[in-house]
């Protein structure tokens, strides 16, 4: 799976010299990263990751805009949308690193973008290697381990406990349901559809653990999981649940 690398630097040439690494570096290690925007405007920038769903993301941004926000504002509204987000912030300046700890964004690095090309070329490819080793790690993580948060708290549950999660009564918060406990939380069904890959997604409102799957009925569209619960799934869904395999 290649991992979305996002540039934002007003400087256009600042900007293609870092667009040339990253594309230098993906034509020789292909499906780590596709570069997904590289844009000299902010407002275009944040257009984009406002309008959509991106997980785990790597962003090179500029530090300073000229303009109402600056790279540390950038980087809390990226974390907003895409919590596990990697920044790596390029600056001409060294000065932003206090900043950054006290609003608790834990930038990957801070690259001198005036330096010579060839530091420049290595601090991009470090970055993008500890990217990458970074996000497979979490996500190798993530195949036994089921991470959300409700409030201030943070939970993990053994991924073989849950039966199924769903949209909730609620808008935008959804229902863990285990084979002991009841959760409800706010999220996305897309978002989890899309990190927990083993993970069914039965329909628009509900995803499954096939590990805990019983009985499939086909003529009633009908899911059985442990703890006598029943789901519909959608008929676009049949094929995949064809190819279930306990």
């Amino acid at each position: 799976m290649a991992y979305s690398v996002f540039i934002c630097d007003d400087d256009v040439n600042h900007l293609n010299k870092i667009k040339i690494i990253i594309e230098h570096y993906i034509l020789f290690h292909e499906g780590q990263f596709i570069i997904e925007k590289a844009t000299t405007s902010l407002p275009n920038f944040l257009e984009y990751i406002d309008s959509h769903e991106i997980n785990s993301g790597v962003y090179f941004l500029d530090m300073d805009f000229k303009q109402d926000m600056n790279g540390i504002d950038v980087a809390l509204k990226i974390k907003q949308n895409d919590v596990y987000a990697k920044i790596i912030f390029i600056s001409s300046y060294n000065n932003y690193a206090t900043l950054t700890l006290k609003n608790k964004i834990e930038a990957v690095d801070y690259i001198n973008k005036l330096q010579e090309i060839d530091n420049l070329q290595d601090e991009v490819i470090s970055s993008l290697k500890y990217c990458y080793n970074s996000i497979v790690e979490k996500k190798r993580r993530s195949k036994s381990v089921f991470r959300f948060s409700i409030n201030t708290s943070i939970y993990f549950i053994d991924i073989n406990e849950i039966i199924f999660i769903e949209n909730s009564k609620i808008p935008h918060v959804l229902t863990l349901v285990t084979r002991t406990s009841r959760y409800n939380f706010y999220d996305k069904i897309s978002r989890i559809d899309k990190e927990y890959e083993f993970l069914y997604k039965i329909s628009r409102s509900c995803i499954v653990n096939p590990k805990n799957i019983t009985k499939i009925n086909f003529d009633k569209r009908e899911v059985h999981l442990k703890e006598d619960y029943i789901k519909k799934f959608s008929l676009s869904k049949a094929k995949l649940l064809r190819e279930y395999n306990p």
